[in-house]
C-alpha cells in the first residue's frame, strides 16, 4: 500500500499544471476567466488525488516499472542530451526500443523530484497542449467560430476519460496522444504547403513515437495516404509524396526492428490474434461501467459517460467520414484503423490502449451532440460547422 504525498511535494507540479493550462487555454479561447477555470479544475483534481486519495490501488506493474527504472536512469546521470553514450543502457531499461517513456520519467523526476506524482503532472500539462494542437487543426478545416473552438477545447480538457487516465496513472498513453497531435499538426502544415515546418514536426513526432509505440507512425501515414487515395485524381503529386513517405517509414521501422526479428514478431502476432468483429467492439466498449476490476475502478464514471455518449459518437463519426475535407477523412480512417488493430490483438483490447484515440472519440461525441442539438432546434442537417 502506497501513501499520499505531502502538499509541499505537490505544490510546484500543481503550479506548473496551472500555468501550462492557463497559457494553452488562453491561446485557444482568448478568454482569461475561462482559461483560469479550466487550468484550476485540473490542477485541483491533481492536488486532491495525490494528497488525499492516492494509495496505489490504481497503479499497475508498468507504472511501477517506469518509476523504478526512471529513478535508476536518473541516478546513472542519463539525460536527453547524452543518449548516444548511454544507448545500450536505455535499450536494456526499455527491454527493447520502447524506452522514450523511461526518459520522460527521468526528466519529470529532474523537474519535480522522484515520485509517482511527477510524471503524472507532466502528462496533465501535456493534455492542454494536445487538445490545443488538435483544436487548431480542426479550426483550419471547419471554420469554427472562436466560441465553438473553445467549447471543443474545454470538452477535451475536461473529458472524463482524459482526466481519469492522465491524472490517476503514470502511463505513456497521454504522451502518445500529445505526440500524435504534434504529428497531425505537422501533416496539416504539409497539406498547406508549409513544407519545412511540417516536416520538422512530423519527423520529430515520428522519431519519438517510434521509440514509444512503434506502430503509431505507420498507422498515421497509412491513414493519411488512404485519405488522399480518394482524391488522387486531384492531387497526384501529394499522393505520390505521402506514399513515398509511408514507404520510407515502413523501411525505417523494419530496419529498426531488425529483419532477423521479423519472424519472431510475425509468430507473436499470429499467436494472439482475435476475432476482428468481437475484438473491435470489445476494444471500443470495455470495461462495462461499474463492472471493472478493482484496479480499473477509476474508470467507472468515465465509462458511464462513454457508453451514454456512444450514439452521439457514432453520429459524429458518420459526419466526419462523409466530409469533403481530406483531413477529416484522415481522422476517421486513422481512428478506424487503430481500433481495428486493437480488436485484432487480444493484448491490446483493454481500455488503456483505446485512450490514445480518446481525442478523436471526443471529437465524434462533440460533433454528434452538436448535430442532435441542431436537429432538435429544427435544423435537420447533420453539421460540421
Amino acid at each position: 500500500m502506497l501513501e499520499p504525498f505531502p502538499i509541499s511535494a505537490l505544490a510546484l507540479p500543481a503550479v506548473v499544471i496551472f500555468i501550462s493550462g492557463v497559457v494553452a487555454s488562453y491561446w485557444i479561447t482568448r478568454r482569461p476567466l475561462l482559461s483560469i477555470i479550466v487550468a484550476a479544475v485540473k490542477s485541483l483534481i491533481y492536488l486532491g488525488y495525490f494528497s488525499i486519495v492516492f494509495d496505489g490501488t490504481y497503479t499497475f506493474l508498468d507504472d511501477i516499472t517506469y518509476i523504478e527504472r526512471g529513478a535508476q536512469l536518473l541516478r546513472s546521470g542519463i539525460k536527453i542530451f547524452n543518449l548516444a553514450e548511454n544507448w545500450d543502457e536505455l535499450l536494456f531499461a526499455g527491454e527493447g526500443q520502447h524506452f522514450s517513456y523511461y526518459l520522460f520519467n527521468v526528466e519529470s523526476f529532474r523537474l519535480f523530484g522522484v515520485g509517482y506524482y511527477a510524471p503524472v503532472a507532466v502528462n496533465i500539462s501535456l493534455t492542454f497542449w494536445a487538445a490545443a494542437l488538435f483544436s487548431l487543426c480542426l479550426r483550419d478545416y471547419l471554420n469554427w467560430s472562436r466560441r465553438t473552438l473553445s467549447l471543443y477545447y474545454v470538452f477535451v480538457c475536461l473529458h472524463p476519460s482524459v482526466i481519469a487516465w492522465s491524472t490517476v496513472m503514470n502511463g505513456k498513453d497521454t504522451f502518445v496522444v500529445f505526440c500524435t497531435s504534434l504529428a497531425i499538426a505537422g501533416l496539416v502544415l504539409l497539406d498547406r504547403n508549409k513544407i519545412i515546418r511540417g516536416l520538422m514536426l512530423v519527423a520529430t513526432s515520428f522519431v519519438i513515437l517510434t521509440f514509444t509505440r512503434f506502430y503509431a507512425p505507420l498507422f498515421l501515414m497509412s491513414a493519411y495516404f488512404l485519405s488522399y487515395l480518394h482524391w488522387s485524381s486531384l492531387k497526384k503529386r501529394k499522393t505520390v509524396f505521402f506514399l513515398a513517405l509511408a514507404l520510407a517509414l515502413v523501411i525505417a521501422i523494419v530496419a529498426n526492428l531488425g529483419v532477423d526479428r521479423l519472424p519472431y514478431y510475425y509468430d507473436r502476432i499470429l499467436s494472439d490474434l482475435a476475432s476482428p468483429l468481437y475484438g473491435f467492439f470489445r476494444a471500443l466498449l470495455t470495461p462495462i461501467p461499474f463492472n471493472a476490476e478493482k484496479s480499473y475502478g477509476f474508470l467507472n464514471l468515465p465509462q458511464l459517460f462513454h457508453w451514454l455518449s456512444l450514439p452521439f459518437a457514432l453520429i459524429g463519426l458518420f459526419v466526419v467520414f462523409r466530409s469533403k475535407f481530406v483531413f477529416l477523412r484522415f481522422v476517421s480512417i486513422y481512428f478506424l484503423l487503430g481500433m481495428l488493430l486493437l480488436g485484432l490483438y487480444n493484448e491490446l483490447q483493454g481500455p488503456r490502449h483505446r485512450y490514445q484515440f480518446e481525442i478523436f472519440i471526443a471529437l465524434f461525441q462533440f460533433l454528434g451532440i452538436r448535430s442532435m442539438i441542431h436537429i432538435s432546434s429544427g435544423r435537420v442537417q447533420l453539421r460540421l460547422r
